[in-house]
């Protein structure tokens, strides 16, 4: 749906989304920090590494909108592991309410089953606590055992069941946590 002059919805709330953002309370953590212009080159190669993606462009364009939501996990000065969110307000009757879904979350293949994830995972779901964010979403292929038992762990839940959303014929899970 265009709005005016080719800025539409998505543009939008992708705008209204970084706004929230702009003023976003942080939790410190040695290991874990926010993507930056000099790492961001290390996180599109794990998740190229990890999905076998080869576009880069969203992944661009938050890390300059959503970069307060985009965290990166370093060990020894290197990136090793990412989780990149997408805030947005919903509009309701009862007022406005913030929502995050994770774009992609992945660790490095060589530093997998060390609890990277779930520390990615489990910090930035505490900083969308103390920001208000009501409600997170995900969605995660099926198939994807070692991933959705973290989900699980954490507090997400199944919503529905979809196709074609993690991968044509592929069977995906939309996810929830319910925050607020």
């Amino acid at each position: 749906m265009l709005l005016l002059d080719g800025f539409n919805t998505n543009t939008l709330l992708d705008y209204l989304g970084s706004l929230i953002t702009s003023h976003w309370k942080k939790i410190p953590s040695s290991n874990i920090v926010t993507v930056d212009p000099l790492t961001f080159p290390e996180v599109i190669e794990i998740s190229h590494q990890v999905f076998r993606t080869t576009s880069n462009t969203l992944f661009f364009r938050y890390s300059k909108i959503f970069k307060h939501v985009f965290y990166i996990y370093k060990k020894d000065s290197k990136v090793v592991g990412y989780c990149v969110y997408h805030i947005k307000p919903i509009i309701s009757i009862k007022g406005i309410k913030k929502e995050a879904t994770i774009y992609s979350i992945a660790v490095d293949t060589y530093y997998q089953n060390l609890g990277i994830g779930k520390s990615l995972l489990t910090l930035s779901i505490q900083e969308m606590k103390i920001n208000n964010i009501s409600n997170i979403n995900l969605y995660t292929n099926k198939k994807n055992i070692s991933a959705n038992s973290l989900y699980f762990q954490c507090g997400f839940e199944i919503i529905k069941e979809m196709e074609n959303i993690c991968g044509a014929g592929e069977k995906c899970l939309k996810m929830s946590l319910k925050l607020i």
